[in-house]
């Protein structure tokens, strides 16, 4: 998990926000007084600017593992605090990230204290990675925050831990023929191996190398 700095609102919730999370409290408020019979109201925040302005500020990956899920699937628009609970919070800005499905659906209507990688100052301070275990690299909780995310959110789940195993050996292996100087054994190897995965490489799992 790394630090992720939120941009400006999107003009949607600048225009909306207050008005659709008070249109939301009264339409769930109305449904739980009515025996909760039928689907529970649904929010608006699955806005187009919404998603794109969440996109620009999680680069496009998970806020939890970091898995950048462009190329398979579409990512969900998460609520750190859940909508389903906290359904006053459902268009509010500092509440919405973006979270592959994965992530989501573990998360789902959580209220352990997790870490918001919206307030991460020093992502070192809260996890640590362990490559020690047979070329798996697992990561850890410093903090007991850190730990439930991991629980949480399954973290260690195997193919994360195999994408870890993958990025680092693609970065190493990179910045080891960088530091002998071999240019043409360089360009080689980055051309064999897709170079916008290997930038992306450089930020996903940011920790290891």
């Amino acid at each position: 998990m790394i630090s992720v700095v939120k941009g400006p609102r999107p003009q949607s919730l600048e225009e909306h926000e207050d008005e659709w999370n008070q249109q939301h409290v009264q339409a769930v408020e109305k449904w739980k007084q009515e025996g909760e019979t039928g689907p529970r109201p649904s929010a608006k925040y699955n806005q187009k600017d919404i998603k794109m302005a969440l996109e620009r500020d999680f680069h496009k990956k998970c806020g939890f593992c970091e898995s950048q899920y462009g190329a398979i699937t579409y990512a969900d628009i998460e609520h750190f605090l859940p909508k389903s609970i906290h359904y006053e919070l459902a268009h509010t800005w500092k509440n919405l990230l973006l979270s592959c499905k994965k992530c989501n659906m573990s998360k789902r209507d959580n209220l352990t204290k997790i870490v918001n990688p919206c307030e991460i100052i020093d992502p070192r301070q809260l996890f640590s990675y362990d490559n020690e275990l047979k070329g798996k690299i697992i990561i850890s909780g410093l903090t007991p925050e850190a730990k439930n995310t991991i629980s949480v959110c399954d973290l260690n789940r195997d193919d994360l831990v195999d994408k870890r195993a993958e990025t680092t050996l693609m970065v190493r292996s990179a910045v080891k023929l960088s530091k002998l100087g071999d240019t043409d054994e360089l360009d080689e190897y980055m051309s064999k191996i897709e170079y916008r995965e290997y930038l992306g490489a450089l930020r996903f799992f940011n920790l290891i190398v």
